[in-house]
């Protein structure tokens, strides 16, 4: 009878983690596997828990904008790099032509790009932390390093990892 009254009482105390400290293990399980030697692991210090929101830049129509940009762009650097070894005129015309041609296809995309980004409506995708913390690198020495991590909408996996650690220096 009093193991029954207990385990509402367990599921209870496990079920009221405060959303830092989900997060706290999320990240600690994901050093866990990723780190050279977790053994190593001392957590210096947790930013703020934060709302993590969708960016145009990585939405479907942006991305593909991005990309359509990016392709003629490259286009454009081939061309040119192809123009400086031309030696007849004609020919170089004709490339020259075509590397504006592609130059103006990929700077229609990034104006579209910008045309539409203002009234992107950004989406609640999870939750972010940064986390500073000293572990020992290959070589076996310490070093301090500086992550922001992204966490699921349930604070219980982290989807992606960014190494700000150059940021992080810059601030101080």
């Amino acid at each position: 009878m009093k193991v029954l009254l207990l385990i509402p009482i367990l599921f209870l105390l496990i079920s009221c983690n405060s959303p830092e400290k989900m997060a706290k293990t999320a990240i600690s399980e994901n050093l866990k596997l990723t780190l050279n030697d977790f053994k190593s692991y001392e957590p210096v210090e947790f930013g703020k828990l934060d709302s993590s929101m969708s960016k145009y830049e990585k939405s479907p129509r942006g991305q593909a904008l991005l990309d359509s940009s990016d392709k003629y762009s490259g286009a454009y650097k081939h061309l040119n790099d192809r123009l400086a070894y031309e030696s007849d005129p004609r020919i170089a015309l004709v490339i020259l032509n075509l590397a504006n041609k592609r130059l103006e296809q990929s700077q229609s995309f990034v104006k579209q790009f910008n045309k539409e980004a203002p009234f992107y409506k950004p989406q609640f995708i999870g939750w972010k932390m940064q986390h500073s913390f000293r572990a020992k690198n290959l070589a076996g020495n310490f070093g301090i390093n500086h992550f922001l991590f992204y966490l699921n909408p349930e604070l219980t996996k982290v989807i992606q990892t960014s190494d700000i650690s150059e940021k992080a220096l810059e601030t101080k």
